[in-house]
């Protein structure tokens, strides 16, 4: 979630947005890079078994 954070602030702050908006997406982008992440480390623990 940490990489997510940094990635979507920079991001964001890259494009030009602000405020609350910037809040949402930072977390909408950190939700994301758990997701993600859950999502490979569940696939190689299926592998691994």
């Amino acid at each position: 979630m940490a990489a997510g954070a940094l990635f979507g602030t920079f991001s964001c702050f890259r494009i030009g947005i602000r405020g609350w908006e910037l809040l949402g997406r930072v977390g909408k982008v950190m939700m994301q890079s758990r997701g993600m992440l859950g999502t490979f480390m569940a696939i190689s623990v299926g592998i691994s078994c």
